[in-house]
This record gives C-alpha cells, structure tokens and sequence, in this order.
C-alpha cells in the first residue's frame, strides 16, 4: 500500500535495500562453501512495477530517480562480478531476468469472467478463498491466467470456454494471444496436476485470479506488468 502512495518512500527504500543486499552476498560468499552462489535483485522488479510510467515517461517528475536506481544496481553488479572474476576466473558467472515488463493498461479479472459467463458461482458474498465457491461450479482461475475446470465433461468445457474467452476483447482490441491446453504446454510425471487451461493475454492486459469484483476489466493498481517475452 505505501509502494502505491508513496513512490518517492518507495525509492528510498529501494536504494536502502542494495547496501545490506551487498554485504550478505559478501558475507555468505566469505563464510560458506558454495558452489553455486546466487544474488537475487528484487528491487528491480519492485520499481518496474509501481514507476514504469516514470521510466518510460522523460517529463515525469521521477524519471531521473528512477533511472539513478538503475545506475546504481548496475554499479552493485559491477562490484560483484568484478570480485568474482578476482577470486573465480575460471568460474561460470550468469546474469539473467525470470522476465520482461511492460506497460499496463487495464486488469482482467478470470474469474469475473467466469462468472459472468456461467462457469463460476459464490456460495457467499466474502469471497475470502476458493471455499467460497459454489459446488456447480465448472471453472475457476488462479494468477497468472491458469484455469481449472472442475466439471466432468472437462474435454467439452476446454474447447468451449478456450474458444469463448479468446473471442474477448477492450474496446475492439483482442485481450489474448492463445488459450493453451495443458496437453500443449506441459509434460512430465507431474502434468496432470497443472491447470487445464493456460491463458496468454496480449501486452498491456495484466490477467488476475483474485475473487473480489464483479467487472473483468479494471484499471491497473501498478503501471508495470511482467512481461514472459521482453
């Protein structure tokens, strides 16, 4: 809540966080014997979410910040890495991202979807988790885009709400690129538990599981969205 509120506390806080994130790297790289070592960098994704209108926007009143955030992870890698290929030059060292980002333009809520479509009903007005739906429920949706069919007739149902979901759209503009089977995408002893439906929505379009709202399109909480393929 304060990240959204504030975003000038929001950055200070992201600056706090890189010197003591640096030292228990240094102090575990010291202390223990490792082979992998790994140093994960959460402010990143932090900032991207709550200011990539002010990344993206050169007049916004915290550009600058942001990208003096930036400067200032870049240096923490660069400390980093510098020392490891003192002490390791002949190990392997990776930088890498689990994912992109992009604007976000509007939240669609699965769920409301689904129940506006038929496939979803509450046993209560709280909301408060999955045990607040109905038993004739068919389907329910959980982040990001994973959808669970829970009717007998599960073959008929995927077609169909696949087929009904990817004809969505925001004011003329198709919200998804795909609606995946789970036989598409997944494989291995444990893919019968992954979610039958995968939904890949369009950039700008944030897809939620949560239960609360009843309109499926709703103005985005964060500027930022992650992004699989940036």
């Amino acid at each position: 809540r304060r990240a959204r509120e504030d975003k000038e506390a929001l950055i200070e806080d992201l600056h706090a966080s890189l010197e003591p994130r640096e030292e228990a790297a240094l102090y575990y790289w010291r202390a223990e014997e490792w082979d992998i070592l790994q140093v994960v960098i959460t402010g990143t994704d932090r900032l991207q979410h709550f200011l990539w209108d002010a990344l993206e926007e050169v007049d916004h009143p915290l550009h600058q910040r942001v990208l003096d955030y930036y400067h200032a992870v870049d240096s923490m890698v660069g400390r980093l890495v510098a020392r490891f290929r003192d002490a390791h030059g002949g190990g392997a060292l990776f930088l890498l991202s689990d994912h992109g980002f992009t604007r976000c333009h509007r939240e669609v809520r699965l769920n409301a979807w689904l129940r506006e479509h038929g496939y979803l009903a509450f046993r209560d007005t709280q909301r408060a988790s999955l045990e607040s739906l109905q038993d004739s429920t068919l389907a329910f949706a959980l982040d990001p885009g994973r959808i669970y069919v829970c009717g007998r007739e599960r073959d008929a149902l995927c077609v169909r709400i696949a087929a009904e979901l990817g004809r969505l759209t925001f004011e003329g503009k198709p919200v998804l690129r795909a609606v995946h089977r789970r036989e598409e995408i997944y494989e291995g002893p444990e893919a019968a538990r992954g979610p039958d439906l995968v939904a890949q929505a369009h950039d700008g379009f944030d897809l939620k599981g949560t239960l609360k709202g009843d309109e499926v399109f709703a103005a985005p909480s964060m500027s930022g969205m992650h992004n699989p393929e940036a």
